[in-house]
């Protein structure tokens, strides 16, 4: 067991447990009808209802940008919103809950005591030695001796800092390997380098002596740990952080995946098989691919050619591939072929395309050919007569010469190893072979539609003939050739061909072109065109004395040759030989020299290299472009002061720009350019550059709606920005008797938030005016309570912000309702609310108080009863403005508690004559402003002369008082010196409803007034 030690920051659990057809956990919500990603969505608005969108509303605004972010780099299905899950830090998994069908598991696979035969004992005790591709730059590590894993996304999940993983154990001892266990162990690894076969990486079952960025890290485990402790998922088959390979934390952070053998019938080979490279699949970036019934298509197909796709269930299927969606209601086009190719590259062609550049095949003295398994040669010790196709368009071609008799050819694909006769295989490839004789005429072709072997069979005559293998699709499952990629074998007979001893001629070889210098680095040949009687004819040429570079060009068919990576100014000299396909070669020709010329001059070096932060994950780059004879610009970025600097780009010719994204908020980077050279680079211009902080808020929108009462024009979604797109809501009437009625509307938005430091209620609402006085109160509810009023809505303003905070920090849901405020008998006029962007922010503010200050409050007092007050708002992060008046400039009263980019404030009621002292200062959390400060005195209270007449009446015996006046429009009403109501206008019904005999009298002031009144008037009923 292994320690392994890790030290970064990140997460992305990609929880797979692997597709299943068997859903017993599963949800079958299938295809919908949108796909996310690349750049959607947008917000997390435009996330459907459900436990994904929620659990972003419910995260602190950095992680819940974060995770935003993430998605948006995807690409997926909307069906897999219910398997997408997000951690505290943001990070993106997958938690599946799929695991293969009870009633399809094989009955050898139901006890894991019933092994398969065991592989051989020498591949048996190599088991943590195999190697798929040694030396590739890129390596996936499969590891089944447990781990202790520290410092890892997993660990910050669980809780601690050590897991105990344990090792791969299905016969119940986990303290050594048995047969069955390793042979199922090689089993998986043979299957996994299958998956992978057309890439440039090598599947290993030793563990690596360093992990970079581009190891990867598939741990075989049990769900629970050796503290009997869950070690990420225990409802699952797999977990695994998505698209993360190549990533700088990749190795330290992200890795390893998970795979849960116990989970996955028993341990069986082809479920753990399927099971990594779908988990390995989502570290390259893949999401699942589903149908209209199911996350995860089961495939279709029959036989031996039933097909499925590896990120869909590909557990019960003999041809497994990665997918583009080219299945019958696929619900994800995603190119898996491209996106793997991204992470990893292909791996160069083994085997030429042509007749021109065929291999040999290697065929025994006895006319034998054959090829060695990965079951029985897992170190490739032989290497004949086996190949890989790598794309829908390779064709690797061989050839041989035979004798007059039957050739008898079978190429199975990589299910030649730990053979399957019916089910399970598991391969990627369904050959296609074809036979040609020297003049290319097809002999034999086959392409059976119920099995993925090829089968040549032909009578011949003596002479030379190719062997052509491709990768195809099947018309009747069907499938296309997309992923018809992998490894094959070749087995069987030729007629053993009669001996051949004479070399083609000439014989010495001569030269049809000396080696002649074509620049600093080159040099290219051509040899004469040699003749053999039996077979086709391969030349080599040889380099027998010269500098770097100075080596053999292998044999290969075609007469020309060009030496590259050679020294500048320095002499080379070669010789060619040519041989047939028994092996008979010439005499060597006569050497030739050649010198390469002068290296050219570095290109020269760029300047002025500027970064500068663009938003909280990119950086823009500019620089000078001062060469001239660059073959284009390598751009590098390395952690800030970390110097460890690796390519991020390189880009072509005359390129002076370059935007870096995808990076942290708030962090430095380092960057450096240099122009590239055809032989030298130059020097680096260097420059750092930070991303932005995150913003220290998040917005949260409305998720839906109640109607209470009113008539409503539009939707909650028409709130969702400030973009002239408004919703209404406008008063209904109430029942009754039509003098007793009045008019209403009360209207209410749902939010789910997040927990944060401040909780603000911010809108752009406005009255379509109102001719009673009626206006709107905007009140909140947290969690079902009850309504608390946040602001009044008055004006008829289009642009009438308005905000209000909270108090405490509250999360989860939070109703926002719109009432009336005048309902009063007789009120029937229908007033309109308009709200066109309404929305609660979050914040997590810095520590920093108030950026700046308010600045130049002017005091006027506009009447004797009013002063208006304005100031510059001079602030970059105020929560909020507080408003002090005083009457001697010494003892405050604090006047208004004013929301974050206030400006002004009308101060009314007051009393004329009077000076009024007032200071503003902006406040947060943290701290307050410098004050802004002014006084103003108001003028002499005017004089008016208010007359009163009154005219009592009864309606159905009860009292009223129809009063008017001149003098002013805007009075306050009293009755027996009791205020009954403030009017705009000269006219009020005053009805009071009493019978009987009384005396009233009225009066009225100028509004504000006490002493500025009318006359008295008396009415006696």
């Amino acid at each position: 067991m292994r320690f392994i030690k890790i030290t970064s920051l990140f997460i992305v659990i990609l929880t797979t447990c692997l597709l299943s057809g068997y859903a017993s956990a599963q949800s079958d919500r299938g295809e919908q009808a949108r796909v996310f990603g690349l750049g959607q969505p947008a917000s997390i608005q435009a996330l459907p209802n459900g436990k994904l969108r929620s659990r972003l509303e419910s995260l602190p605004p950095q992680a819940s940008s974060k995770a935003l972010r993430w998605l948006q780099d995807l690409s997926f299905p909307e069906s897999d919103l219910e398997t997408l899950q997000i951690d505290d830090g943001g990070n993106v998994f997958y938690a599946d809950t799929n695991f293969p069908d009870p009633d399809q598991l094989e009955a050898a696979e139901m006890d894991a005591a019933l092994a398969s035969e065991a592989a051989p004992p020498a591949t048996l005790d190599d088991v943590f030695l195999l190697h798929s591709r040694p030396g590739a730059p890129n390596v996936v590590f499969v590891d089944f001796d447990g781990a202790n894993i520290s410092g890892t996304a997993w660990n910050n999940s669980n809780g601690v800092s050590v897991i105990e993983a344990l090792p791969y154990n299905v016969e119940g001892d986990g303290s050594t390997f048995t047969e069955l266990e390793r042979t199922r162990m090689v089993d998986i690894w043979h299957r996994i380098a299958e998956d992978l076969a057309p890439y440039d990486i090598d599947v290993t079952t030793e563990e690596p002596a360093a992990f970079d960025r581009y190891t990867g890290h598939i741990l075989v485990t049990h769900s629970i740990d050796a503290n009997n402790q869950p070690v990420a998922c225990t409802s699952c088959g797999g977990v695994a952080y998505v698209n993360v390979f190549g990533a700088s934390n990749y190795h330290t952070y992200y890795s390893p995946a998970l795979v849960f053998f116990d989970k996955l019938g028993g341990g069986g080979e082809t479920y753990v098989a399927e099971a990594s490279s779908h988990e390995f699949g989502h570290n390259l970036g893949l999401s699942h691919d589903g149908n209209s019934s199911t996350a995860y298509y089961g495939g279709h197909g029959s036989g031996l050619v039933s097909w499925a796709p590896i990120m869909g269930n590909s557990y019960n299927n003999n041809v497994t591939q990665w997918s583009k969606g080219e299945y019958a209601g696929a619900n994800l086009q995603q190119d898996d072929l491209a996106i793997i190719d991204g992470k990893l590259g292909y791996r160069a062609d083994d085997h030429g395309d042509t007749r021109a550049s065929a291999s040999a095949l290697s065929v025994n003295g006895d006319g034998t050919v054959v090829s060695s398994n990965p079951e029985l040669d897992p170190h490739n010790l032989l290497p004949e007569n086996k190949g890989i196709i790598g794309s829908a368009s390779d064709v690797d071609v061989f050839s041989f010469v035979t004798g007059n008799g039957t050739i008898n050819l079978t190429i199975n694909p990589a299910w030649d190893a730990f053979t399957r006769s019916t089910s399970r295989r598991g391969a990627n490839l369904d050959i296609e072979a074809e036979l040609q004789d020297l003049g290319g005429v097809t002999v034999d072709l086959d392409d059976p539609v119920t099995d993925t072997k090829a089968d040549i069979t032909a009578t011949v005559s003596a002479g030379t003939y190719y062997l052509l293998v491709t990768g195809v699709g099947n018309t009747v499952t069907p499938y296309s050739d997309y992923a018809s990629l992998g490894q094959y074998f070749i087995n069987g007979s030729v007629p053993p061909a009669s001996v051949d001893e004479t070399a083609p001629t000439p014989n010495p070889m001569t030269w049809a072109l000396a080696p002649v210098a074509t620049s600093y680095d080159a040099i290219t040949m051509t040899a004469s065109t040699a003749v053999d009687d039996i077979s086709s004819v391969q030349y080599n040429f040889q380099c027998t004395v010269g500098g770097s570079g100075c080596s053999n060009s292998g044999w290969q068919s075609s007469t020309s040759y060009t030496a590259t990576g050679l020294s500048p100014s320095t002499s080379y000299t070669y010789q060619v030989s040519a041989k047939d396909e028994a092996g008979n070669t010439t005499a060597p020709s006569a050497t030739a020299s050649a010198v390469t010329a002068a290296p050219p001059p570095p290109p020269l070096t760029p300047t002025g290299l500027n970064a500068a932060a663009s938003s909280e994950n990119s950086i823009d780059l500019v620089w000078t472009d001062n060469a001239s004879t660059e073959t284009g610009y390598r751009l590098e970025r390395s952690d800030g002061g970390q110097n460890n600097f690796t390519t991020i780009a390189n880009l072509p010719v005359d390129a002076n720009s370059f935007v870096d994204s995808g990076l942290e908020a708030d962090t430095t980077y380092d960057y450096r350019v240099a122009a590239t050279g055809s032989f030298s680079d130059s020097g680096y211009a260097t420059a750092s550059g930070t991303t932005d902080a995150p913003p220290p808020y998040s917005n949260f929108f409305a998720n839906g709606e109640t109607a209470v009462a009113g008539t409503v024009s539009g939707t909650f979604t028409n709130t969702r920005n400030d973009d002239g797109s408004s919703q209404s809501i406008t008063e209904r009437e109430s029942g009754g008797k039509p003098a007793n009625r009045h008019t209403y509307l009360e209207h209410r938005w749902s939010f789910n938030i997040s927990a944060g430091a401040t909780v603000t209620v911010h809108a752009n609402a406005w009255s379509g005016g109102s001719t009673d006085g009626d206006t709107f109160d905007f009140e909140y509810s947290l969690n079902n309570g009850g309504f608390q009023r946040l602001f009044n809505v008055s004006s008829g303003a289009e642009t009438n912000f308005q905000s209000a905070v909270i108090p405490g920090t509250p999360s989860g849901a939070v109703t926002i309702r719109v009432i009336d405020t005048d309902q009063g008998r007789g009120n029937r006029e229908k007033n309109t609310v308009y709200v066109d962007h309404l929305y609660i922010q979050v914040g997590t503010p810095s520590s920093d108080p108030p950026i700046g200050d308010p600045s130049g409050l002017s005091a006027e007092a506009v009447s004797f009863n009013q002063i208006d007050l304005s100031w510059t708002d001079g602030t970059e992060n105020e929560t909020g403005f507080t408003l002090d008046r005083s009457l001697d400039n010494s003892n405050w009263d604090q006047l208004a508690d004013l929301p974050a980019g206030s400006t002004g404030y009308t101060d009314s009621g007051l009393n004329a004559e009077t000076t009024y002292y007032y200071r503003v200062q902006a406040y947060n959390p943290n701290g307050f402003s410098a004050y802004t400060s002014a006084s103003a005195t108001t003028p002499v209270e005017p004089a008016v002369t208010l007359v009163l007449s009154a005219s009592g009446y009864k309606s159905k015996g009860k009292h009223g008082v129809n009063l008017s006046w001149t003098g002013s429009s805007d009075v306050d009403v009293y009755r027996d010196d009791e205020l009954q109501a403030t009017v705009s206008g000269t006219a009020y019904d005053d009805f009071i409803g009493a019978k009987g005999g009384a005396t009233y009298t009225h009066k009225v002031c100028q509004q504000g007034s006490t002493t500025v009144c009318s006359n008295v008037t008396t009415t006696v009923f």
